[in-house]
Order: structure tokens, then sequence, then C-alpha cells
């Protein structure tokens, strides 16, 4: 077990945990986590948490991050809330350019009974009311521009509608659509409730490992 203030690493789990609090209910959500000075008008959690000491945790876990080189060459052609096909991004996903999946978990106590979701849990789409779909999250690592880790200054730690400055981004259907998600209200606990969070990374998959490193 390691710590760094308030994050802890658990090399056997391969997780990441740190508290947070319930944000918002209401309203467009473009960010599911950020910090108190990042985009709280639309993000349904918040926290005290330095984003440096996360990525730490997560380079000590083997998180490689994103090809944000790659990435940006092919996003910056999108027009507002244009949708990635499926079909590219699954090819992406394979080819390792999101950089490596990420499992989030949220706990919290609440009227004597414990709770844990999954991150997409809490949120659902504006089109149907359907729960977002399993293993959408990729730890894409943030970036450092002159000498600036991006999630630390700009509070934004993880994104829904694609940020390359968050550490995590959602990466599935309507990839960059800022209107389709919302807070998932029936399941979460009141404003500001006390919640834990905890990033699970998978076991590293050599031959992948392999093949992006030589691309």
């Amino acid at each position: 077990m390691f710590e760094l203030a308030n994050v802890r690493l658990d090399h056997s789990k391969r997780s990441i945990s740190f508290p947070a609090n319930i944000n918002m209910h209401e309203g467009p959500i473009e960010y599911f986590l950020v910090t108190s000075y990042g985009k709280v008008h639309e993000s349904v959690l918040k926290m005290d948490v330095v984003p440096f000491h996360i990525h730490v945790c997560a380079i000590l876990l083997g998180s490689k991050g994103a090809d944000y080189d790659t990435l940006n060459e092919r996003f910056s052609q999108l027009k507002d809330n244009e949708i990635v096909p499926s079909a590219e991004l699954d090819k992406m996903l394979e080819q390792g350019l999101f950089g490596q999946p990420v499992k989030m978990t949220i706990a919290w106590e609440f009227e004597g009974k414990k709770h844990q979701h999954s991150a997409e849990s809490l949120l659902v789409s504006n089109e149907d009311e359907k729960q977002m779909s399993p293993g959408q999250w990729f730890y894409t690592g943030s970036r450092v521009i002159n000498g600036i880790f991006s999630a630390g200054q700009s509070g934004d730690a993880v994104a829904v509608i694609g940020d390359y400055g968050s550490m995590v981004n959602y990466i599935g259907p309507g990839f960059k659509n800022d209107e389709l998600w919302k807070a998932n209200i029936p399941v979460l606990p009141p404003i500001d409730h006390p919640v834990s969070v905890t990033f699970t990374f998978p076991e590293a998959d050599p031959k992948k490992q392999d093949s992006i490193e030589s691309n």
C-alpha cells in the first residue's frame, strides 16, 4: 500500500482510491470528475485531490497514456457534436491510441446502507434514458505542456465528452457529443455527499503492449 496525500495506491489490486463529493444532479454533463476549481458547472463529482498525485500512482501501475498527436490529428477535423463512427473508434482502440482501459467504481454510505456503483451506471443518455455501456473509460493520462500538467492546471480529471487535458476519458458511442449525457439522479445521494472513487487497472497484455510500442 502506498499513499500520496489523500490518494491511496494498492499494488495488489492495481487500484487507486481517493475521496470526492457529489457535485450536481441537474444539467448537461461534460465531465464526470473535476476538482473544486475545475468545470464544476458540468460534472457529477468534485474532489479536493491533486490530479498529479493520481497520475503518479497511475504511472507506478504502468499506465502509458494516449497517443495525443495521432488523436488530435483526427479529432481536430470533427464538427461540433459530430459522432465518431463506432467502427473507427474500435480500430483506434485496438491500436492502443487511447491509452489503458480503467474501471471506475464509486462507493458511499447513505441512511445506514452501503452503496457501490460503476461510474457508467451514474450516467444516462438524454436520448433514451439508458445507462452508459460498461467498459468505455480509458486512462489517457493528460498532457504536459510547457512543463505544466494539464489536468492539474484545469482541474478536469475525468471527461465524458473527450478532453485531452483530462486523465480519464469516455471513449464510446457519442464520443465528443456534449449534449448526450446527464446524471442518473435516482441512484445518486444528495449534493455534497462524500463518496470514494476507485480507479482499477487491468493487468497489461504483453503482446498488445509490444505491438503498441513498435508502432
